[in-house]
């Protein structure tokens, strides 16, 4: 993925990969001095940037129970990087405010309905961003599913 961003960077440094006690235990940076979002479900911050040479978009910062935040460092991105728990790492972190990627499948389920493809328009970016993660955190396409049911039921409510 390509990326081009302004010289804003609210981080910009070098930071340590550590990893959470326990099995299965998250891989992480901790970036202390970064505060929750008060407008986004869980106090996330969505990003974009960079670690190392991964260019990424959309990811969100998970908060540590502290009021800080960490970014999670998944098996893939350690492989592209080639680092792990206790290597350093190059970080430049964004606000991405962006408009999330609205899934073709998550489309098509909406707009049979017009007023339900109108509606899921008009709700917030934080709202949207919401739903399209819990859609795609689903395990199985049945539990796809389901959670686009439960979407369109809250639409409907709307």
């Amino acid at each position: 993925m390509q990326a081009s961003y302004s010289e804003n960077a609210f981080i910009k440094g070098e930071f340590i990969i550590e990893r959470f006690p326990g099995k299965g235990g998250w891989y992480y940076v901790a970036l202390p001095g970064i505060k929750t979002a008060q407008n986004q479900p869980f106090g996330w911050r969505i990003v974009k940037g960079s670690i190392d040479n991964y260019n990424f978009e959309q990811y969100h910062l998970m908060p540590m129970g502290n009021g800080s935040l960490f970014l999670p460092i998944n098996a893939a991105v350690r492989k592209k990087i080639k680092k792990t728990v206790g290597d350093r790492v190059s970080i430049t972190l964004f606000e991405d405010e962006g408009i999330p990627a609205i899934p073709d499948y998550l489309k098509d389920s909406l707009s049979f309905e017009p007023v339900l493809w109108k509606e899921f328009e008009a709700q917030t970016t934080a709202f949207q961003r919401a739903w399209i993660k819990k859609i795609e955190d689903a395990k199985t396409e049945d539990g796809k599913s389901k959670r686009i049911l439960d979407l369109i039921q809250t639409l409907e409510k709307k």
